[in-house]
């Protein structure tokens, strides 16, 4: 694959703008949603509204998104909760283009967002792993090399965690790099391949191509 890509990586040359480009290397607050989850429940709330609400913890149960006590400093209805995630600082490639303007029923302009892919590290993980990863192996999966002139580690892209942010919460990766645009043309498509159980015939290719590399070097390591 890396054969085929050549350079994943570029100086990002575009001029600045207001709006994100696709394919640019950014950080943002990835969170992820445990399978028990929590929600922050309002203990006390100034009926001036003068100050912050008081939260406690609690299990995600049945009475949830129901009948709840609206809170206007935290603009929430009486249907909605929230929720306890945790996250982290991670890198992401922005994979979507600017929202085209519109308003909701109320009135209010959509924010603008971004939907975002995460980089995870390839620290700790074993070489049979990462062998696998480059062979295309997993339909969730992306392998991305380290890049040591931009400051990027080896690390893979997954798409099971790929989520929206809001434009300020996302901060731009120093030094200003981006994917190149072969690099973006592979990993489009397999996020299309995960995303819808689709592929073209090229991709395909050259998953098969590289699993059979990948198996002729087990059998050379057993011999």
């Amino acid at each position: 694959m890396q054969e085929l890509i050549g350079k994943f990586y570029e100086d990002d040359k575009r001029p600045d703008s207001p709006y994100l480009p696709i394919g640019g290397l950014f950080i943002g607050p990835v969170f992820f949603a445990d399978a028990e989850l929590r929600r922050l429940v309002p203990t006390w709330v100034d009926p001036y509204h003068k100050k912050q609400p008081l939260l406690s913890m609690r299990k995600l149960d049945e009475d949830a998104f129901k009948n709840n006590q609206p809170i206007k400093e935290l603009n929430l209805r009486d249907d909605e909760e929230i929720l306890a995630l945790r996250a982290k600082k991670r890198p992401v490639i922005i994979s979507s283009s600017p929202l085209d303007p519109w308003r909701h029923i109320s009135g209010e302009k959509q924010d603008e967002s971004y939907f975002c892919l995460p980089l995870f590290s390839l620290e700790g993980y074993d070489d049979e792993f990462i062998l696998n990863l480059k062979a295309l192996r997993f339909n969730s999966l992306f392998y991305l090399p380290g890049d040591p002139k931009f400051g990027i580690k080896e690390s893979f892209i997954r798409f099971d965690r790929s989520q929206v942010l809001h434009r300020q919460c996302i901060e731009r990766f120093r030094p200003k790099v981006c994917l190149t645009e072969d690099a973006m043309l592979v990993i489009q498509g397999w996020f299309q391949f995960y995303f819808t159980g689709r592929a073209e015939d090229w991709l395909l290719d050259l998953q098969k191509t590289e699993l059979e590399k990948l198996k002729s070097l087990s059998k050379e390591k057993e011999s």
